[in-house]
């Protein structure tokens, strides 16, 4: 075994820290050369950028040069000059950089279940995508896949689109070998039950991220199902993205003890499946409705460790900016808000630029407002620490 081989498997066998990718890029260095120049850069530009806290100053001096490293690797893979992911070719569907290395994969259940190992061998893979959990040609099963051993080495697992049933959650919670998964996301067609997430966070006891983007199943019922459960304590990130969340479901999951550790609550869209448009289509947002969300989360009184705040489309108004605005002691902890798309006029923005609440943000999003586009030179002075 060369020395590179023995440390990518030492970053391989330990995948969650940072020091064995840095001594790689340190050994890069020593190499010399310029690829190995820029793989080293690589490395570190992305760790730096993943340990500073989002679209803070350090991430926001960062972003551009990741970007073109980022650009620059892309070009290299599409023309299979970029050593690193070569042998992935055919093999899967897509692939994700983490902290610098291949760290998730997007592929079918089927070649999981028949090669996971080698993946694993090859690269710290710790997240992983499906592909479709309902493909026509000898699918496997939801109960076969939960059997599978090979997902033990995960932290992130994504089934989006899987049509996943009540009883195939419960499967799911009782798989042995999910027991350190930190990540799910159930988004897209789904149709379980309010009282499977529940029962699916008893189970998995290391799990501490949902998501359910575009899940049009998910609704009132299930926040108010999953608000009520004591396993929501240590959920950190919670992403309702297009699912059918509204006023009332908020206002519950703002009133729960248990919700006291989200730190990411994403609710921007909402939307359904619509059989005759054959997909899913976003529903628009009365200001009404807007209105009645602000005023659940100025009334919050478990969002004290928030950080980020997604409401993107959700039609707030002028009136449900400046009910944010007043929100800084419910809401203290808050630096990043997405406002995009909410019908906001410059008489919202200033009431938020006037406030405790819009003076410590570190990332405001006001896109798809076409009264503000004239009014993007003030921004930056109106929000001083913030990426407007």
């Amino acid at each position: 075994m060369t020395d590179l081989q023995a440390l990518y498997a030492g970053i391989c066998a330990h995948p969650d820290e940072d020091t064995p990718r840095l001594a790689l890029a340190d050994f890069l260095d020593e190499e010399g050369g310029k690829e190995n120049a820029f793989r080293a850069d690589f490395i570190r530009t992305h760790i730096k950028l993943t340990r500073a806290e989002p679209w803070s100053l350090e991430a926001r001096e960062t972003f551009p040069h990741w970007v073109k490293l980022q650009d620059a690797a892309m070009d290299r893979a599409r023309e299979h000059k970029l050593p690193w992911v070569t042998h992935l070719k055919s093999r899967v569907h897509g692939w994700f950089f983490e902290r610098g290395l291949v760290g998730e994969l997007r592929l079918y259940a089927k070649r999981f279940v028949a090669e996971g190992a080698s993946y694993f061998e090859q690269d710290p893979i710790r997240a992983i995508r499906f592909v479709t959990l309902r493909a026509t040609n000898n699918p496997v099963t939801p109960q076969a896949l939960f059997e599978c051993p090979h997902l033990s080495r995960l932290a992130k697992l994504e089934l989006d689109g899987s049509a996943l049933k009540t009883a195939d959650l419960a499967k799911l919670g009782a798989s042995p070998h999910l027991t350190q998964l930190r990540s799910l996301a159930l988004g897209g067609a789904q149709s379980f039950n309010s009282a499977a997430v529940p029962k699916l966070l008893e189970s998995l006891t290391a799990l501490n991220e949902l998501a359910f983007r575009k899940n049009d199943e998910f609704g009132d019922t299930h926040l108010n199902a999953l608000a009520k459960c004591k396993s929501l304590s240590r959920v950190t990130v919670l992403d309702l993205s297009g699912t059918l969340v509204g006023p009332d479901g908020l206002s519950t999951l703002a009133q729960s003890k248990h919700a006291a550790a989200l730190t990411v609550l994403r609710l921007g869209e909402i939307g359904e499946y619509d059989h005759m448009e054959e997909g899913y289509v976003t529903r628009e947002n009365t200001l009404e409705e807007g209105l009645e969300l602000a005023e659940a989360l100025a009334e919050a009184k478990s969002f004290g460790n928030l950080k980020e705040l997604n409401l993107r489309s959700r039609a707030l108004g002028d009136d449900g900016a400046k009910l944010l605005a007043g929100s800084a002691k419910v809401l203290p902890a808050l630096r990043r808000l997405d406002l995009s798309g909410c019908q906001l006029t410059l008489e919202g923005v200033k009431a938020l630029a006037k406030s405790e609440l819009g003076q410590r943000l570190l990332y405001l999003g006001l896109a798809y407002s076409p009264e503000l586009s004239e009014h993007k030179k003030k921004f930056a002075k109106m929000f001083p620490l913030a990426h407007v």
